[in-house]
């Protein structure tokens, strides 16, 4: 899997909605080249102004994705990582995304703890997947950094390490494709269905 700033309506791409920080930005381009699919290529683009005018977290992130539906532009499939401690489940993802004009046409849950998941939506004449992950066991995806930093050296790290973005890096370079699996289930529980159904595909 490749990474990519820009989106491309063409390509085998991926919308990535994430919260207002560059962090689980460089854990997702840190990962990608651990799981097959070599056509398939995340996108993390900048937004156009205004789509995004305050920084913000949870569900609020997924008002640029209205945003860029409203303006007409392209894609068909769409990844959102967001933190445990921003929602309560599923459930209010559902609501959030009735009242904010989508028709759930469908919604498979890809995991027991309901932590993966995958939507079939419909807003207005665009019809697209929606592939969400909730990450961290609590919280947030730093309990997996620390999970993940433990299983590859065997000892637990000051909260400041799971920060630097060089020790990021590092880590999961230096990890195994099954420890990270392990560790950063629910995104990767997404990430392993992607593989499995647009390995061999091309445009």
């Amino acid at each position: 899997m490749r990474f990519s700033e820009k989106l491309k309506p063409e390509d085998l791409q991926f919308l990535v909605v994430l919260g207002d920080g560059k962090y689980e930005r460089r854990i997702l381009r840190y990962i990608l080249p651990k799981f097959d699919g070599r056509n398939v290529t995340l996108s993390i683009p900048s937004l156009p102004r205004g789509v995004m005018t305050a920084k913000k977290t949870g569900l609020a992130v997924l008002e640029s994705l209205i945003t860029l539906l409203n303006l007409r532009y392209s894609f068909n499939r769409v990844i959102f990582l967001v933190d445990r401690e921003h929602i309560s489940g599923m459930d209010e993802i559902d609501e959030w995304l009735k009242e904010h004009g989508c028709v759930i046409d469908s919604r498979v849950m890809l995991n027991s703890n309901k932590g993966a998941a995958i939507y079939h939506i419909t807003h207005g004449d665009h019809e697209f997947e929606l592939y969400v992950a909730l990450a961290g066991r609590h919280k947030c995806i730093e309990e997996e950094l620390f999970e993940l930093a433990g299983r590859v050296y065997g000892k637990s790290f000051d909260k400041r390490w799971i920060k630097s973005p060089r020790f990021i890096k590092r880590l999961i370079e230096k990890a195994g494709a099954e420890d990270i699996k392990k560790c950063l289930r629910n995104l990767s529980i997404i990430l392993q269905k992607i593989e499995e159904e647009y390995r061999d595909q091309r445009i």
